[in-house]
């Protein structure tokens, strides 16, 4: 997705990305904020971009603290361990948010088309009434190579025979990565580690309950640190899940 962020002044950070994913991230971070203690920034201004079209420009609070890609190596593993379980702890206040209405729809905060880059990179879809009918559209959008191939179609078809129709539907962030948390370390104890903010809303909204498992560890070394501690200390469960995911990436290759 095009877009870029960037620091003005010493509390303001502009951001400036398709107006379609800006006002997901507003919604949400609205949301989080009004309902939650999650650390994310103060909103202070959304407006057209004076340079992209189709573009807006997001004002928001500057948060401190550094990315964990550029600290996760520093960490100590007791202090990795920390971090996540206050990811967790997040997480948690995240499933503890309640649908405002239609419970068991798939979509935005307020059941509008939503956005995920494992889904769809470059575009909205939904909203769904519920997750078969997700199941049913997810499926239907490998057609074009089940449609050239028999096998695969009958691939596709093992697939959604596994795929189940019946999990809680949360409010998910979707984008928790090493990426979008901001740390402080204050020294070398296990719990002189501190979040200073969770970033980067625009793929958050309501989603079956395995989505926040299947996109942590996304794009990250399946055996490394990251993905063991969050498969510890998050999200026991859902490999089943999470393989019917990695087999529709095998058909396709990755999103475009």
């Amino acid at each position: 997705m095009p877009g870029c962020a960037r620091q003005i002044s010493d509390n303001v950070v502009v951001k400036e990305t398709p107006t379609q994913f800006l006002e997901l991230e507003v919604e949400a971070l609205r949301f989080v904020k009004k309902n939650t203690t999650i650390p994310v920034p103060e909103i202070y201004d959304i407006k057209p971009s004076a340079t992209e079209k189709d573009f807006s420009t997001l004002s928001m609070q500057y948060m401190e603290g550094e990315m964990v890609a550029r600290k996760w190596r520093f960490l100590t593993p007791a202090q990795k361990r920390t971090f996540m379980k206050m990811i967790g702890s997040f997480v948690q206040q995240l499933r503890n948010l309640k649908q405002p209405s239609d419970a068991g729809f798939i979509g935005s905060i307020e059941g509008n088309a939503c956005y995920d880059t494992r889904v769809c990179p470059s575009k909205t879809y939904g909203p769904f009434v519920d997750e078969r009918a997700y199941n049913d559209w997810r499926i239907s959008t490998f057609d074009e190579f089940g449609n050239i191939h028999e096998p695969t179609a009958r691939q596709l078809q093992g697939i959604r025979k596994q795929m189940s129709d019946n999990h809680r539907i949360y409010f998910t962030h979707g984008d928790i990565s090493v990426r979008n948390v901001l740390i402080k370390v204050h020294g070398d104890g296990d719990d002189d580690v501190e979040i200073t903010a969770l970033l980067d809303w625009e793929q958050a909204g309501w989603r079956p309950e395995f989505w926040e498992a299947a996109k942590i560890v996304y794009g990250m070394d399946p055996h490394g640190d990251w993905c063991h501690l969050a498969r510890e200390e998050i999200f026991p469960g859902y490999e089943n899940e999470i393989q019917l995911e990695n087999e529709l990436l095998l058909i396709s290759g990755p999103p475009r």
